[in-house]
């Protein structure tokens, strides 16, 4: 899903004097293949020189889709580089949210970058297909389209474009590199306008030991141009935003206003943002929610429960559209509430929650707001979220009556790295946040005990 172009909208698509506003460019290092492929260097040098803001990250920048609020551009600049699966996915991710790509292919269809590219066209509704590799100087390559003059007049390499992979693209597709009829470069602009643009070519030496610059300029100035839009997502409270001891209930509406150029399927979900500022949640989800091209929703119905063992303090409410199979957010919403203090009289018990005209169905019945809340009838250690998570995440537990309790994080090798419980905890739902800031990636597990039952859940840290 594209976002209004940070680039075009946000800082302004302008060129003044042959330079463009500044934008914020990913790029994803390349010399893990090799200390000699150092074109990721390469192009943090070209777009600081055009007065953009570059920085080079590992790979497992990849591994966050949500990174892409931060940025206007992703240049992923080995061809060599591992992308499994989940990368594909995420990368995908990253143009649904409106950041074009420049993705670096090489000579081979077998390699990531050249089946991600495969995959990525095919399955944003593209036709292409890999034809064969063809080895020596493919030069002069010629160079068209848009590509040709998005920033310079550059219409041929002449060296150093060595061993490449022809393929053959139609329906989005435009041919942007040539050499004796056939393609080795291309220019995807997705069908579903939603989606930002994807390009590659299948040689990286024409920036390696050759004089690339003005070629890279010409991808980066043509990416950056590629302008998208969003919908919309509002959100505001109805009525009191304090909350006293007790518990109560937090009443809100939710607005959608469908302002892209094509159709639009989303979930939902809830959460609130602790005084720590841990997010918890999520405590509603919605998902598949449809709205045509130009809908404005009616204002959604949305309530939150609050429990009386909710510390004092400001929180926040927040509404997330997005893919929550990949937890990629699109838009968030939300306003801040307060709790007056912690309560003993437990009126409210828990965090059920409705929006969006139905009910979860992990939740209970729609809560009015002066209903009573039955306690959890069971032990729970809910999944936590989120996860995979960098650094923390939030761990919830569910006691059907007081008892002891013991929560505690251990690595793959059975040793404690943090012990989150350990003591007497009253009926009711707690929270405990997990910060593994100084722990290695990886896979840990976090689990509960209480009078003889134990439950288990598994954490995976990606930093």
């Amino acid at each position: 899903m594209k976002k209004v172009s940070i680039f075009a909208i946000a800082m302004g698509l302008l060129f003044v004097a042959g330079m463009a506003t500044a934008a914020n460019i990913a790029i994803i290092e390349s010399q893990s293949a090799n200390p000699a492929f150092d074109q990721d260097e390469m192009w943090q040098d070209v777009a600081q020189g055009l007065g953009h803001t570059a920085f080079i990250y590992q790979q497992s920048y990849l591994d966050d889709p949500n990174n892409s609020h931060d940025i206007d551009l992703l240049i992923i600049s080995s061809g060599v580089i591992d992308i499994p699966q989940q990368r594909k996915a995420y990368i995908r991710e990253f143009l649904r949210m409106g950041t074009p790509v420049y993705l670096q292919s090489e000579y081979d269809a077998s390699f990531g970058s050249n089946e991600t590219w495969l995959a990525l066209v095919q399955a944003m509704g593209g036709i292409f297909n890999w034809q064969q590799s063809f080895y020596g100087d493919l030069t002069p390559m010629q160079i068209t389209g848009d590509l040709a003059t998005a920033y310079n007049n550059v219409y041929t390499i002449n060296e150093y474009f060595v061993n490449g992979c022809a393929g053959f693209g139609g329906f989005s597709v435009v041919t942007n590199l040539e050499f004796q009829n056939r393609a080795y470069g291309w220019y995807f602009d997705p069908p579903n306008t939603d989606f930002a643009a994807l390009t590659t070519n299948t040689d990286r030496n024409w920036i390696l030991q050759g004089d690339g610059t003005s070629l890279m300029e010409n991808y980066i100035e043509l990416l950056l141009a590629d302008t998208v839009t969003v919908p919309v997502l509002n959100v505001q409270p109805v009525g009191s935003t304090v909350i006293p001891a007790s518990g109560g209930v937090l009443h809100a509406e939710a607005q959608v206003i469908n302002n892209s150029n094509s159709f639009l399927n989303v979930d939902f979900w809830t959460r609130v943002i602790l005084p720590s500022g841990t997010p918890y949640g999520p405590l509603f989800r919605q998902t598949d929610k449809t709205f045509d091209v130009g809908f404005v929703s009616p204002w959604y119905p949305l309530t939150q429960m609050i429990p009386f063992s909710a510390p004092a303090g400001t929180y926040q409410y927040q509404v997330v559209m997005g893919n929550f199979d990949y937890l990629t957010e699109y838009a968030v919403d939300g306003f801040e509430w307060t709790k007056s203090a912690t309560g003993t009289d437990a009126v409210y018990q828990d965090w059920a929650a409705s929006g969006f005209g139905m009910m979860d169905a992990s939740t209970a019945a729609t809560v009015d707001e002066h209903d009573a809340v039955t306690l959890p009838d069971e032990f729970t250690l809910s999944d936590p979220y989120p996860n995979p998570f960098n650094p923390s995440t939030t761990i919830n537990v569910s006691l059907a009556e007081a008892a002891p309790l013991q929560v505690v994080v251990y690595d793959l090798q059975g040793r404690v790295v943090s012990t989150l419980a350990n003591g007497s905890y009253t009926a009711g739902s707690h929270t405990f946040s997990f910060d593994a800031h100084n722990l290695a990636s990886g896979v840990y597990f976090v689990q509960a005990q209480t009078n003889g039952l134990v439950q288990t859940r598994k954490l995976v840290l990606m930093k």
